[in-house]
C-alpha cells in the first residue's frame, strides 16, 4: 500500500470521531474538472450530456454540498452518484444491515482521492455500490482544490481567517499543537469540519474538509432508531439507567455489554492493565461516528485488563450520540434545558455556574451521583456540547 493511500485511510479513520488532516488561499470562483474555473469546453461538454451532472452549488454551508471535479454532491448521497461521474472504488465486502462505519476510498483520474463513510440504512445486507455516503472527507494539496457552498474554493493555501470570513465564527475551534480544527455544527449527525495544519508543524498531512450528514433519506429507516421508542427505563434517576440507540444500560456495567451493541475502545492500547483497587483512566468508546467517555475501576484483588474491570462512569453529549434517553423517558439532546431536568428530577443537591455554563449535581451516595452541564445561551458554546455524567460504584 503506497504512502498516499495509507495517509487517506488514516485520515478517514480520524474523521469518524475527531482529528482529520491539512493546507491554499480561499476564493469564490466557478469551478470545473480540476476545481478551478469552468472552461467553455467543459460547459459545452456538460450541456451535451444526456444526464447532466449537478454543477450548481448553494450559498448556505449547511446545504452539505461539495464540488469535486466539476460536479456538486450533497451529503448524504449514493455511492452511485460518485461512480456515475468517474469516481472509482473497489467492490469490497457486502455491508451488513444497519452498519454505519464502512470506510471507502474513492479515486478520480488517478489523481484525486477522497475518503467516505458508506452506510447501509436498510434491513438487508447490500453491496457497497448500493450504500449511502454519510461522511465525505477531502484533502487538498499542491494545485488540488474543492468548492464549497458560496463558491468558496478550498485549497492548500486557505487559512483559518479565510474560512471564518466566508462562514462566520465556528461553533467550536480547537487550537492543537499541529493544527487548528473548525467545527460548523447544526446537530449531532450534521457538521462541516475543517483541519488546517500549522506551517511550523512536524506533520506533513494535508489540510482537509469533512462533511457529515447522517440524516436518513426519505423512505429509509434505521433499526436502531426504531428501537428507541420502546425503551423500558426506570423513572428514578438513582437507578443510573440510560439508553443509547435503544439499548438500555445500568451502572455499574461491563465493557462486554457495550461491545455486544457495537461500541469499541477507540484505541486498542487503552486496554492496559489496571492494578487492584485502582481506577482506570478515562477512555473513549466509539460506535461508527458516535462517541462516549467511560471509566472503570478494579475492585478485585488482582490486576485486570481495562475491559475486564467494572465500568462505573459514563459521560454523554448530544453532539456525539444519536439518542440519549434518561430515567423517566427524558430525551437528553441539544434542546434539553436546566429547567427540563429540574422538572423531571427535582432540585439538585448543588447548582454551580461559570461564565459559560451551569452544572446541576444530584448526589445519592459517596460514590453515586448524576451531573448535568448546560451551556449558557449567551455563551459561545453550542448546546450540542451539553453533557450528562453518571457515576456509580457499588
Amino acid at each position: 500500500m503506497n504512502k498516499r493511500m495509507m495517509a487517506l485511510l488514516l485520515a478517514a479513520a480520524l474523521t469518524v470521531g475527531a482529528v482529520a488532516s491539512c493546507g491554499k488561499k480561499g476564493g469564490t470562483e466557478d469551478f470545473g474538472a480540476n476545481g478551478g474555473k469552468v472552461s467553455s469546453a467543459e460547459s459545452e461538454a456538460g450541456s451535451s450530456n444526456e444526464n447532466p451532472a449537478n454543477t450548481t452549488i448553494a450559498d448556505d454551508i449547511f446545504s452539505y454540498q461539495i464540488g469535486l471535479e466539476g460536479v456538486v454532491y450533497t451529503v448524504p448521497c449514493k455511492v452511485t452518484d460518485l461512480t456515475d461521474n468517474g469516481w472509482y472504488c473497489t467492490e469490497g465486502d457486502p455491508i451488513e444491515a444497519g452498519k454505519n462505519d464502512t470506510m471507502v476510498i474513492f479515486s478520480h483520474g488517478g489523481v484525486m482521492q477522497i475518503a467516505c463513510t458508506v452506510t447501509n440504512h436498510t434491513s438487508d445486507t447490500i453491496a457497497r455500490k448500493d450504500g449511502i455516503i454519510t461522511n465525505l472527507h477531502a484533502e487538498v494539496k499542491d494545485d488540488m482544490t474543492v468548492t464549497l457552498p458560496g463558491h468558496f474554493v478550498f485549497s492548500a493555501t486557505t487559512t483559518v481567517e479565510d474560512i471564518i470570513a466566508q462562514y462566520g465564527e465556528p461553533v467550536k475551534q480547537d487550537d492543537l499543537d499541529n493544527f487548528i480544527m473548525l467545527y460548523y455544527v447544526t446537530q449531532y449527525d450534521k457538521e462541516i469540519r475543517f483541519a488546517i495544519y500549522k506551517k511550523n508543524s512536524d506533520y506533513t498531512m494535508n489540510d482537509s474538509v469533512t462533511i457529515r450528514n447522517t440524516e436518513y433519506a426519505e423512505g429509509e429507516t434505521s433499526q436502531e432508531s426504531a428501537e428507541v421508542e420502546n425503551v423500558n427505563i426506570s423513572d428514578r434517576l438513582d437507578s443510573f439507567q440510560f439508553s443509547l440507540d435503544g439499548h438500555l444500560y445500568t451502572l455499574p456495567t461491563t465493557y462486554d455489554e457495550f461491545e455486544q451493541n457495537g461500541w469499541k475502545l477507540w484505541k486498542e492500547e487503552a486496554n492496559r492493565p489496571v492494578e487492584s483497587r485502582y481506577y482506570g483512566s478515562a477512555e473513549y468508546l466509539r460506535k461508527g461516528d458516535q462517541e462516549i467517555s467511560i471509566c472503570v475501576v478494579n475492585t478485585s484483588g488482582e490486576t485486570l485488563n481495562y475491559v475486564d474491570c467494572p465500568l462505573f462512569e459514563v459521560d454523554m453529549q448530544p453532539y456525539c450520540c444519536k439518542s440519549i434517553i434518561l430515567p423517566g423517558q427524558l430525551v437528553f439532546d441539544k434542546n434539553t434545558t436546566e429547567q427540563d431536568v429540574i422538572a423531571k428530577y427535582g432540585q439538585p443537591t448543588t447548582r454551580s455556574e461559570t461564565d459559560d455554563s451551569v452544572t446541576l449535581r444530584y448526589d445519592f451516595d459517596v460514590h453515586q451521583f448524576a451531573r448535568f452541564s448546560f451551556a449558557k445561551p449567551e455563551s459561545d458554546i453550542s448546546p450540542e456540547y451539553n453533557h450528562v455524567r453518571f457515576f456509580c460504584i457499588k
